[in-house]
């Protein structure tokens, strides 16, 4: 399995959602920019679809969304379809990150995950056939695991280490409408486990799908993890 950093084949018709929006209250710093390996861990899951071949790319920020966006926003012709977003790009940097759409939710400190997810679904209903959603404080998943879940044309696809279900998950996009109606209990799990829909679960030996970073206690598991592949820092 690879982690490198490298460009796969193009995935047209395929989007990739990020929810960045949080307070990171458990982990007392801003995760999404916490670095790990150097690399900040939002900029790692941009990285890793970038690997699968994914160009549409939609981060849904809101705590420290200007620094995040501004972060991120190296590559020419980021977009940003909210019009209070004003950040200015220098047309001759390039990153290698691929271009990224920013959305805000304006009520991320008394809102959940979910409504951030609802964002960016409402605005890429219509614009793909399939769509992987994943939070910005899962960064070491790989992109050969992206690639691995796309070969699978369930409804939902989810990968699993050790039976252990994890992210990125691949949904057809046209679950969409009936997610951004659900209204009961537990988010987007919730939503997912209420749909009649076809759910395949692929096994993988990428122990970066399922390991998060909500403690401080979590990241040093993935500073051990990415230590045991690279064998530093």
């Amino acid at each position: 399995m690879s982690h490198c950093d490298r460009e796969g084949p193009r995935q047209p018709g395929v989007a990739a959602l990020v929810i960045a929006a949080g307070l990171s209250s458990r982990m007392k710093e801003f995760k999404p920019l916490l670095r790990l390996g150097g690399i900040p861990m939002a900029e790692r899951v941009v990285r890793a679809f970038r690997d699968a071949g994914i160009d549409e790319i939609v981060m849904v920020t809101g705590y420290r969304a200007t620094e995040l966006e501004r972060a991120l926003s190296g590559v020419r012709g980021s977009r940003r379809p909210d019009p209070a977003v004003t950040l200015t790009d220098d047309p001759g940097q390039e990153s290698g990150l691929p271009e990224i759409t920013f959305l805000r939710n304006p009520d991320y400190a008394c809102s959940d995950m979910f409504t951030s997810a609802k964002i960016g679904l409402s605005y890429l209903e219509g614009r793909c056939d399939r769509l992987f959603f994943c939070p910005a404080d899962i960064p070491l998943f790989s992109g050969e695991t992206a690639r691995l879940l796309l070969k699978e044309r369930a409804d939902i696809v989810i990968p699993s280490h050790t039976r252990k279900a994890g992210h990125p998950i691949l949904l057809r996009a046209d679950l969409i409408p009936a997610i951004l109606a659900y209204t009961g209990k537990g988010g987007m799990k919730g939503a997912l486990r209420s749909l009649p829909a076809e759910r395949v679960y692929v096994e993988t030996d990428d122990a970066g799908t399922f390991l998060d970073a909500d403690t401080p206690e979590d990241f040093a598991k993935l500073e051990q993890l990415l230590r045991s592949w690279t064998g530093s820092f």
